[in-house]
């Protein structure tokens, strides 16, 4: 099947979805792209067309997309039209993000043919405490690109709409959360610098 538009939604405060959701974009050689961004403003969209794929990237705060974000998302409409979601992430954990990403897509017409989550440099990074600093960084911005490419080879090799496979984000498999080790782990641990060293060494 033939797709001949795009629509990048983004809800970006620090400008980390935005990059990741236009490197994806790209990667799929759609050329004709709307790029719809919520994060300042509510913005009045139409209907999403059944040939236009949609793409939308939106931060994770809390492991839940951003209440904002879903708020303003959720004006969208589109009858049975693709969508990707993209939840981009503080190197910490995505936890539901990408499930209510899901439920809100589904529940709005679309149908999801792909997910994926992103390291973005966390809202709280600072010089002194850098958290994933730099991140997106140009790796992950060709990975983006090359996930882009695979969703438009996906697309390409689908009949039809009918015939283009829908994912379910709840039988993926996330990945182990290390955080939670390490925090499992410091309540054995009496030693300060030991822990210190433990914790660091889970980070990386």
């Amino acid at each position: 099947m033939v797709i001949n538009e795009a629509q990048l939604i983004t809800f970006s405060p620090t400008g980390t979805s935005r990059r990741v959701g236009e490197a994806i974009v790209d990667g799929t050689g759609i050329s004709a792209v709307k790029k719809t961004d919520l994060t300042l403003e509510p913005v009045d969209m139409p209907d999403v067309m059944p040939d236009t794929l949609t793409v939308i990237t939106v931060p994770v705060y809390g492991g839940h997309v951003a209440p904002l974000a879903m708020e303003r998302l959720n004006t969208l409409h589109s009858e049975n039209s693709p969508v990707v979601l993209v939840a981009v992430y503080g190197n910490r954990d995505y936890e539901k993000a990408l499930t209510d990403l899901q439920t809100l897509a589904l529940s709005r017409g679309f149908k999801v043919i792909a997910c994926a989550t992103f390291i973005g440099e966390h809202s709280y990074s600072n010089e002194k405490f850098p958290i994933a600093a730099g991140r997106p960084d140009a790796d992950d911005l060709a990975f983006a690109r090359s996930f882009g490419e695979r969703i438009g080879e996906k697309i390409a090799a689908a009949p039809d709409m009918e015939r283009l496979a829908a994912v379910n984000v709840t039988r993926i498999k996330r990945p182990a959360n290390h955080l939670y080790i390490c925090c499992a782990l410091l309540v054995r641990l009496s030693s300060c610098a030991r822990v210190g060293w433990l914790c660091l060494a889970l980070r990386k």
